[in-house]
């Protein structure tokens, strides 16, 4: 260890023993403890930090398989808010305390004395687990109150009843003994940052703040800095038409026996897509009082899909969808193409479809004959046997009149397609 990391080690150690979250420890186990670099986007350094090698450990800890929440579906629950709080636990892991026969196997190295932690640390397997689980049980009461791991929100249509939701969130939180970070708290607002997004009634945008990140983004480097780029830019790829398409040539350059080229197909991709969440429109949440529309588009290099919901008279988006062709996908005709499109759509947005009836809109005529047709074989049949279980009327709208799924506007089409029920 270097003297610079070895004096952010003692000063850390010494933090956080003052704190009470670490003790001197005689254990025969000891993590190896490192200083590691907290890098941005751009793969500069903002920060060295300590933390514990606890990989031994985790490899012999029995997992918890405790599921984590959906950030999908906490969004369509925020859909029926119109007033928020959001809560801000501080240092949530540091508030969960540790079985006094476990903590001898968190022992770490210090600088100069082994330490091992009595509340729950970071790099810990099964920390996130613990925690949601924890959370959970805490807000189990109170519909109203969900979270993600530490991060709170208060969701309610009338304030009065918020006033009365948020003081029982509170209250519960208080009576385990977890804390919240006051300056970090936000009561009564109409629209909310939650998990990188914007928040407000029936809608959702990409957060201000990572806008600003992916402004100042610069062009990656390496492998390393690209990689750490497009899984930020992915996150919000429900936003960007053809996403997958556009990324293409980007992942390219991810595999290893690919020689690092950053030509003009790559700058050209990296530079739509940053534009792309720069400017991507606010989707609407959707509502599942209301049926859906499902656009979908196939080519030999990839597919889209486009969910919409009707409002006011006019079509808004809720979620853009694409991935790439494998080779063999890239060969299919048309008419297969579209097949395919389908059915990958129509079970990606499974959570809102099923059960519920509604529309398949498509540029390929033969489409509206697979759905039909009681005297299919191969692929085909498989197809119409994997959306037979869904309830849907399928429309067939001209390519002229359609474009490109990626091109949809958020009013939609203005023509009156032709339509063959299902």
């Amino acid at each position: 260890m270097s003297p610079g990391d070895r004096d952010i080690a003692e000063a850390k150690c010494a933090e956080l023993l003052a704190a009470g979250l670490i003790r001197e420890s005689t254990s025969d186990y000891a993590a190896a403890t490192v200083v590691a670099a907290r890098k941005d986007l751009t793969g500069e350094t903002l920060a060295r930090r300590m933390c514990g090698d606890y990989r031994g450990l985790n490899r012999v800890t029995k997992s918890d398989r405790y599921p984590m929440p959906m950030a999908e579906e906490i969004f369509d629950k925020l859909a029926e808010g119109r007033v928020y709080s959001t809560l801000d636990l501080i240092q949530g892991f540091n508030q969960i305390p540790i079985k006094e026969e476990d903590k001898q196997k968190t022992a770490f190295h210090g600088p100069d004395c082994l330490y091992e932690w009595n509340y729950m640390s970071f790099g810990l397997k099964n920390a996130l687990a613990k925690f949601q689980r924890v959370m959970n049980l805490v807000l189990q009461g109170i519909p109203q109150a969900i979270c993600y791991i530490d991060d709170v929100v208060v969701f309610n249509k009338d304030g009065k009843q918020h006033v009365a939701d948020v003081a029982a969130t509170l209250a519960a939180i208080q009576a385990v003994g977890l804390t919240c970070h006051p300056g970090k708290c936000h009561f009564g607002v109409k629209t909310v940052a939650y998990l990188g997004f914007q928040v407000r009634e029936g809608g959702l945008s990409v957060q201000q703040a990572k806008v600003e990140v992916v402004d100042r983004l610069k062009p990656p480097t390496d492998r390393s800095t690209l990689r750490a780029q497009l899984g930020f830019l992915s996150y919000y790829q429900k936003f960007v038409p053809n996403f997958s398409k556009t990324a293409r040539a980007l992942n390219r350059l991810l595999r290893e026996e690919e020689p690092w080229k950053w030509g003009e197909e790559q700058k050209s991709a990296w530079r739509t897509l940053k534009e792309a969440v720069k400017s991507a429109p606010m989707l609407k949440l959707p509502n599942p009082e209301k049926p859906f529309t499902l656009y979908t588009d196939w080519s030999s290099s990839g597919m889209g899909a486009v969910l919409c919901q009707e409002e006011e008279g006019l079509e808004r988006l809720v979620a853009y969808a694409s991935r790439s062709c494998s080779p063999a996908e890239g060969n299919y005709s048309s008419y297969e193409g579209e097949g395919l499109a389908a059915v990958w759509a129509v079970e990606l947005f499974r959570p809102y479809l099923q059960g519920r009836r509604f529309t398949l809109v498509t540029d390929h005529q033969p489409l509206m004959w697979l759905m039909t047709n009681h005297m299919l074989k191969g692929r085909n049949a498989r197809w119409a046997m994997r959306l037979q279980e869904f309830e849907f009327d399928v429309k067939h709208m001209p390519g002229k009149t359609l474009q490109q799924v990626d091109g949809l506007s958020r009013q939609g089409p203005t023509e009156q397609p032709s339509t063959a029920s299902i």
